[in-house]
């Protein structure tokens, strides 16, 4: 059954906390998410129907196997974004950051297969990474000297 952004973005940060500190209570998850509790509660609810958390009273909740699941292949998609966009050398973690949160719920698994092939590729071809480093850093300085050029006219 798929679920929805805010679903997943729930399901991830139960994910982490759990592996974190072994267990989760909702007020955990309403200061990640930056959310009020009663937000959290109705999604936790609506988890346990689904099947993806256990309520444990007193004691917070767990991931069924099924939920753990699901958020470790959730975690390891932000973490290959995440490291596809920092490989790119943008700007700032800033750009980073807002980039994997607008794209990590639409991201195929045939891109995201392509993505973590070519991180493993550079990792094994430093060399080459380093030559297209220097390309992109050319080609961009003659780049500018176009845009710079005010005889340059297209």
């Amino acid at each position: 059954m798929p679920f929805s952004p805010t679903q997943e973005d729930y399901l991830e940060a139960i994910w982490d906390l759990t592996m974190r500190h072994g267990y989760v209570r909702v007020k955990d998850v309403a200061t990640t998410l930056e959310i009020n509790s009663s937000a959290v509660s109705k999604m936790i609810e609506k988890l346990h129907k689904d099947g993806i958390v256990e309520r444990r009273r007193y004691m917070g909740f767990r991931m069924t196997p099924d939920g753990y699941q699901r958020g470790q292949k959730l975690h390891e998609r932000r973490t290959v974004i995440k490291a596809f966009l920092e490989r790119m050398e943008l700007d700032s973690s800033d750009t980073v950051h807002q980039t994997v949160e607008g794209v990590e719920h639409y991201v195929s698994d045939e891109v995201l297969n392509n993505m973590r092939h070519f991180l493993d590729f550079i990792q094994l071809h430093p060399q080459w990474w380093e030559q297209y480093r220097n390309w992109r850093k050319f080609d961009n300085v003659q780049n500018e000297d176009v845009q710079n050029d005010e005889s340059f006219n297209p």
